[in-house]
């Protein structure tokens, strides 16, 4: 969720991006669609655009994600270190059979954080072209 929010927060926020927002009439449109999508249910007909709804007030979207970036920032980063210091403390790295075969939770718990990360995935960065 932080990374989401985090990425769509900068997105919006570039000036290419609103350059093109405004060239092409502006918030209005967008939320022209998504307040008539509320307002007779619409977004019930066709679920992949129900997120749309959340555009009814670009402003106030925009100013909600940026809240929730703040928000979530630090609860993420002490998850990260969290995890970070079980990864170190059942040594996902370690190959060492020995310590596998004395502990055999140690295996399922490192497959439950490597899972973790995996499903984490990387999320992508937003960078102004050169």
């Amino acid at each position: 969720t932080q990374r989401a929010c985090n990425f769509l927060h900068q997105l919006l926020s570039l000036k290419a991006v609103q350059e093109e927002i405004e060239r092409q009439g502006g918030w209005v449109k967008v939320e022209s669609y998504a307040a008539y999508s509320h307002v007779h249910d619409l977004w019930k007909l066709c679920p992949e655009d129900e997120h749309l709804v959340a555009l009814c007030n670009f402003q106030e979207f925009y100013h909600k994600l940026g809240l929730a970036v703040e928000l979530v920032e630090q609860p993420a980063k002490d998850a990260e270190l969290g995890l970070d210091s079980l990864r170190n403390r059942f040594r996902v790295n370690t190959s060492s059979k020995n310590l596998h075969r004395r502990h055999p939770e140690i295996k399922r718990i490192v497959e439950y954080l490597q899972d973790q990360t995996v499903h984490m995935g990387i999320f992508p960065v937003v960078q102004e072209a050169e």
